[in-house]
């Protein structure tokens, strides 16, 4: 269902120069509305990707930590508490990303303000640090979160001519398919490529593939977001995985995680919150999948 406050705030995120989040009307902002009640609106919303939208933020406009302790004021202490980590990842991936961030013009530094208050030694790097606030978070929300890359999609890669990969041509016109995950990808046992795309649609002679949905699952496990999680669980609801060959894929490329740069008792972890997910909401439609 379309929520119109979020896309209200999508739409004035879009005059903050942040893009990244869809669209599902043409809405248009005149103007963003002030900072304290943008931080707190964000984190309010029901969608992951928005509420998280308060990080991009702050790392794009560091100025706007001084809206920090009003919005607190207009938030319950869990949401509250939500604010406070989401601002705390944003001060330690700005740190671990300082390089980056100076090259698209970020130069001011977010002060520290609640690294100490949710437990974070002062003297680990900033990555042992973000890991330390991922388990921080799931302990007192219950919420997977990996903090220790930084938050940012590869949708728009998707997107570009060069990573459109031509699969051949047929009576019926000419066959696409679209890397869905330009980024780390994680193949399974088995098959070829081509034997395991899914044809999405045909629009007149165009067909339309996602090239293999379980190499694409497994790398939003590996990656751990909540929002990841949550695309698998519509990936399962669709009929596009089911469980019990996600986890033969997962099985089969555990041994090898660490060789991708993957830690494999939180790729296990993460593998084993979709399961408890999909159980449950098996359970809900009347059976295990």
């Amino acid at each position: 269902m379309r929520n119109p406050e979020e896309e209200r705030l999508v739409a004035e995120l879009e005059l903050l120069g942040i893009r990244g989040l869809s669209r599902h009307t043409s809405e248009r902002a005149e103007s963003v509305r002030p900072p304290e009640a943008l931080l707190a609106d964000l984190v309010l919303q029901p969608s992951v990707r928005v509420r998280t939208a308060v990080i991009a933020v702050l790392l794009a406009h560091p100025e706007l930590t001084e809206a920090i302790p009003t919005a607190l004021k207009s938030l319950t202490p869990v949401e509250g508490q939500t604010l406070r980590f989401f601002y705390t990842a944003a001060l330690l991936l700005q740190q671990q990303y300082a390089n980056r961030l100076q090259t698209l013009g970020v130069r001011q530094p977010l002060p520290e303000r609640f690294a100490v208050d949710v437990g974070l030694s002062p003297n680990a790097t900033a990555r042992e640090r973000l890991t330390a606030l991922g388990r921080r978070h799931r302990q007192q929300t219950g919420v997977i979160v990996n903090w220790r890359e930084p938050m940012t999609t590869w949708r728009a890669a998707c997107c570009a001519p060069g990573n459109w990969r031509r699969n051949g041509t047929g009576n019926r016109g000419k066959s696409y398919g679209i890397p869905a995950t330009p980024g780390r990808t994680l193949s399974g046992p088995g098959h070829t490529l081509s034997a395991r795309r899914q044809l999405i649609g045909q629009f007149g002679r165009l067909e339309v593939y996602i090239l293999d949905p379980y190499s694409i699952a497994l790398s939003k496990i590996a990656r751990g977001f909540e929002a990841d999680l949550e695309d698998i669980i519509f990936m399962w609801r669709e009929g596009l995985i089911e469980f019990d060959v996600l986890e033969c894929h997962f099985q089969a490329v555990l041994p090898s995680a660490a060789q991708a740069n993957i830690i494999p008792q939180e790729f296990r972890e993460y593998f084993d919150e979709v399961r408890r997910r999909i159980a449950a909401a098996s359970a809900d439609i009347g059976g295990w999948p």
